[in-house]
C-alpha cells in the first residue's frame, strides 16, 4: 500500500506549525496580523455557505488571536545612572531641616531684639533701674551671641552640603 505523504513531508509540516506558534508567541504584531487574516478568509469561507463550518471556527479562533494579549507592558526601570538623581532625596530633606531650624533661629534672634527694646523703653519710662536693664540686656546680648553663632554653623554646613552636590 503506498504511502500518502512521505515522511519528509510530515517532518517539515510539523517543524512549520512549530515556527508559526513560536513566532505567534514572540511577535504580538504578527500574532495580530494572522489573527485578522484568518477572520477575513474565515469570514470569506462563511459566506459562501458551502465552506460555514471550516468558515465560522476560522474566523472565531482569527479574532481570539487578534484581541489576545492586549496588556500594556510595564516601561523597564531606569538606568543605574540615573538613581542618583532619584536617590536626592533624603539631601534635599536635610537641608530642608537645616533651613527650618535656621528660620526658628532668625525668629529667635527677632524676639529677643525685640525685648531688648522693649527693657531700653521700661529703662527710659523708670520702671526697671539701670543696674537690671544691664544685666538683662547681657544675658540677652549671651543668647544672641549663641544664635549668631549657630545661624553661622547652619550656614557653613548647608554651604558645603551644596558644594559636595555640586562636586557628586
Amino acid at each position: 500500500m503506498p504511502e500518502l505523504f512521505p515522511p519528509y513531508i510530515i517532518g517539515y509540516a510539523v517543524g512549520a506549525l512549530v515556527l508559526f506558534i513560536v513566532l505567534m508567541i514572540m511577535y504580538p504584531a504578527f500574532r495580530k496580523a494572522v489573527g485578522i487574516l484568518m477572520a477575513i478568509i474565515g469570514f470569506l469561507l462563511t459566506i459562501t455557505f458551502w465552506l460555514a463550518f471550516i468558515g465560522i471556527p476560522m474566523m472565531l479562533i482569527g479574532l481570539l488571536f487578534f484581541f489576545i494579549g492586549g496588556k500594556k507592558k510595564e516601561p523597564p526601570p531606569p538606568p543605574v545612572v540615573f538613581q542618583r538623581q532619584f536617590n536626592a532625596e533624603p539631601q534635599r530633606r536635610a537641608l530642608e531641616g537645616k533651613l527650618a531650624e535656621a528660620a526658628n533661629l532668625t525668629t529667635r534672634k527677632e524676639d529677643l531684639l525685640r525685648h531688648l527694646d522693649s527693657l531700653k523703653n521700661r529703662l527710659i519710662e523708670g520702671k526697671i533701674s539701670e543696674e537690671t536693664y544691664k544685666q538683662l540686656s547681657n544675658e540677652i546680648k549671651e543668647k544672641l551671641d549663641k544664635i549668631e553663632a549657630e545661624l553661622k554653623k547652619i550656614e557653613s554646613e548647608s554651604s558645603s552640603d551644596e558644594h559636595e552636590q555640586i562636586e557628586q
